[in-house]
């Protein structure tokens, strides 16, 4: 773990959770922003490093990724309104629908839109989003979604299931899915979205979180999504039923792994006497390999491998 790096998850620990940032005076903090890039988090952390300072190639970075964002969501307003117009029942999933839980929505930015739709409504979405200008490829075989590319709004991503059935049989064994009836999501211009229940977004952070550390290299936002969330909503969600079901596949680890990280580099405070903590008993060495991991976002150590690990036990 380089030096930028770790300075870079004690700075997303404070814009996570809402504090300023006191930097030593000698750290770089190009290189910080660099890393910041690789991760995905930039908007996240800007103020944190550079404060009010807006003449660099960052500020610019950020303000580009803001004014993006807002026509991305002023256009999946809109085609959500027409979706429920037109009878058909969707969910927006992932980035846009756990922006809620930061401090500063906005700055929670997602490259795409992803959006669950039931799977006998596949086709008729795709009809019904080619006469609205968005270039549709089919899904391949096996797939949980096909994409829309929209000239102005960009990539949308339409899923079928929340997950492929490779992940699902071998490393979820079937467990996770959509139980609940949707809740409703009101953003502050007015449009409101459905969104997963909210055991059911528990477990789809969770899920989303260990399929990028399983599969497809895992990130800080994926960490940080998690522990928000159940931070949150950790009154309302039923978090013992979670936790059996994260030890029966084998994750409890990984997840101790992730509240240490949020304690020792977040400073947040995942306790063993709180209502959602699994059995706290965490080496340094096992938390320093998934920090390890998220800063070469690789599958247990080498991206290049791919593929799924049937027994996910780590």
């Amino acid at each position: 773990m380089t030096t930028a790096f770790k300075e870079l998850l004690y700075i997303y620990g404070d814009a996570i959770c809402g504090r300023k940032s006191i930097l030593p005076e000698n750290c770089d903090r190009e290189e910080i922003a660099e890393k910041a890039i690789e991760q995905n988090i930039l908007p996240l952390v800007y103020f944190n490093i550079f404060g009010e300072e807006t003449n660099n190639k960052y500020y610019a970075l950020v303000m580009q990724s803001l004014v993006n964002n807002e026509r991305r969501m002023f256009f999946l307003g809109k085609l959500s309104k027409e979706l429920n117009a037109a009878g058909i029942r969707h969910c927006v999933m992932k980035g846009i629908s756990l922006a809620s839980i930061y401090p500063m929505p906005e700055l929670r930015i997602s490259a795409d839109v992803d959006i669950l739709i039931d799977p006998a409504d596949e086709k008729k979405v795709m009809s019904f989003l080619e006469e609205r200008n968005f270039v549709v490829a089919e899904r391949e075989e096996n797939a949980q979604n096909f994409t829309a590319k929209h000239p102005k709004a960009g990539l949308f991503e339409i899923h079928v299931k929340l997950f492929d059935g490779e992940f699902d049989k071998y490393v979820l064994k079937g467990q996770f899915g959509v139980k609940e009836t949707y809740d409703v999501m009101t953003m502050p211009d007015g449009n409101s979205f459905n969104i997963l229940g909210k055991n059911d977004g528990l477990y789809f952070a969770a899920s989303h979180m260990i399929k990028h550390f399983v599969k497809d290299g895992l990130g800080l936002r994926q960490i940080s999504d998690w522990m928000l969330y159940v931070e949150k909503y950790r009154d309302e969600v039923q978090m013992d039923g979670f936790n059996s079901v994260i030890q029966e596949l084998g994750f409890e680890k990984f997840i101790n792994a992730i509240y240490s990280i949020g304690n020792e580099y977040f400073k947040m405070n995942f306790a063993p006497n709180r209502e959602y903590s699994i059995q706290f008993s965490i080496k340094s060495d096992i938390v320093l390999n998934c920090v390890y991991i998220l800063n070469n976002t690789a599958i247990f150590g080498d991206k290049s491998r791919g593929g799924i690990i049937k027994n996910p036990s780590c």
